[in-house]
This record gives C-alpha cells, structure tokens and sequence, in this order.
C-alpha cells in the first residue's frame, strides 16, 4: 500500500479586534435584577458589539456589555 501526503495550503484573513471599552449599564430599574436566571433573558447583539437582553419573567431590560450583563447576573 503506497503512502498519500496531502497538503493543504490556503491564506487565512487576519482580522483585528479593537480594545473594548468598559460601559456602565445597569438594569431599566436601576437595581439588581430580580430574576437571575439566565434562561429567562433574550438576548440580541447590537450593531456597536454590545447586547441588548429582555427577560421574560420579571420583564426587566438591559443595555450594555455582556460583560456587564454577567456581572449583573452574578451580584
């Protein structure tokens, strides 16, 4: 049985990811959220990186970071 050697060469783009800039958000009520579980938030992204999340249950919004968001969720 013969030995194969396949080579496979192909340009990979480079792509630049500039710095995030940390956002103060909080919640529409200004406080915690009330409900913390993460199934019961939507979420869908916005045009500038950041999200924008509904939840379902306590019907709270937020605007912002996911970062944020995670830390919102975690307080």
């Amino acid at each position: 049985m013969a030995d194969i050697k396949l080579t496979i060469e192909e340009e990979v783009p480079v792509v630049v990811v500039e710095e995030v800039k940390s956002v103060k958000a909080k919640a529409s009520t200004g406080k915690s959220f009330q409900d913390k579980i993460p199934c019961n938030w939507a979420i869908t992204p916005t045009e500038d990186g950041g999200i924008n999340a509904y939840n379902s249950s306590s019907k709270e919004t937020f605007t912002g970071s996911i970062v944020d968001f995670n830390a919102a969720l975690r307080a």
